[in-house]
């Protein structure tokens, strides 16, 4: 870090670096423990369909403006991104 940057700077990026390493480390424990009792299927359905509507209502205004061209590469990448957390390994 460059010398000008504060003390308390350091310490709010510290923190905020423990603060995602819980949450993220405790995403892992609840994920499995659901993958027991809800398809992972329908368990990823749900979360990508939370995680739309909470950035959707955060980025309302930016979701307003969104042309059909954005909606269409958005809709390719969805696509794709379905596809590599659907396929499954072959044995």
């Amino acid at each position: 870090m460059s010398p000008n940057v504060s003390r308390r700077t350091k310490l709010l990026a510290a923190a905020g670096m423990i603060l995602t390493t819980i949450i993220w480390g405790s995403a892992f424990v609840v994920m499995k423990n659901s993958v027991d009792v809800i398809p992972p299927t329908y368990l990823l359905a749900l979360r990508f369909t939370l995680a739309a509507i909470g950035l959707g209502i955060l980025f309302f205004p930016l979701v307003r403006r969104t042309t059909r061209s954005d909606f269409k590469c958005g809709a390719v990448l969805g696509f794709w991104l379905f596809v590599s957390y659907f396929s499954r390994p072959t044995d």
